[in-house]
């Protein structure tokens, strides 16, 4: 198992970790080996409860809080506009973005903007140390402890193999929302969207 990450509700967070909902395991599991790491806390882009308008507020206020802003790049994530969206609100803000690649998508795969910032590998060793490196400077961390990357690259490959892309499919669940907010949310993260008076009667709605 990785090691288990060290928080502190008493300090803020540092590092902000751009993730589309269908790759959580795959943040969760990066997330805890950087706090494990370099004891700095995490926060990741899915981990808010409120969506529509409150969360593009919530959105906003990590970023300004954040030193470092990672962006967990797939070949899914990059077909949609969430990671793109949080990576501009980050370049305008003035905050380091990194970029991670997994799951079949590598450094070489990024078009511009995102390949004009520093990109790692996560299924790579010395990427992953890398990584990390880079990541102690950005949080004036001095030093990083030893850390057995073989089982850090292990554990994200298997995070990512977890990930079902062809979950993402039009076969996927839709969703109603009744508020242009709430529509606006489930576009950035990829969300298939059906229309209210479409399946009036037939299903609840979802009010966002």
């Amino acid at each position: 198992p990785h090691p288990p990450a060290r928080l502190n509700n008493s300090r803020s967070m540092n590092v902000y970790l751009s993730h589309i909902n269908d790759e959580a395991e795959v943040a969760s599991v990066l997330s805890q080996w950087i706090e494990s790491s370099l004891d700095r806390d995490v926060r990741m882009s899915g981990e808010a409860d409120t969506i529509g308008k409150q969360r593009l507020t919530a959105v906003n206020r990590s970023l300004g809080q954040a030193q470092v802003v990672l962006l967990l790049c797939s070949p899914r994530s990059l077909e949609l506009p969430w990671i793109h969206f949080e990576s501009g609100c980050a370049w305008f803000k003035g905050v380091p973005v990194l970029v991670v690649c997994h799951s079949g998508c590598s450094p070489a795969d990024l078009d511009p903007p995102l390949s004009s910032f520093q990109a790692y590998e996560l299924s790579d060793a010395d990427s992953c140390q890398a990584l990390l490196t880079a990541l102690a400077a950005h949080l004036k961390r001095k030093r990083i402890p030893r850390i057995d990357y073989d089982l850090m690259v292990g554990e994200l490959r298997a995070a990512s193999i977890a990930v079902d892309f062809s979950a993402q499919s039009l076969d996927a669940p839709a969703l109603v929302f009744t508020s242009e907010a709430g529509r606006v949310e489930a576009a950035l993260q990829g969300t298939r969207i059906v229309d209210a008076p479409a399946i009036e009667g037939k299903i609840g709605r979802a009010h966002v």
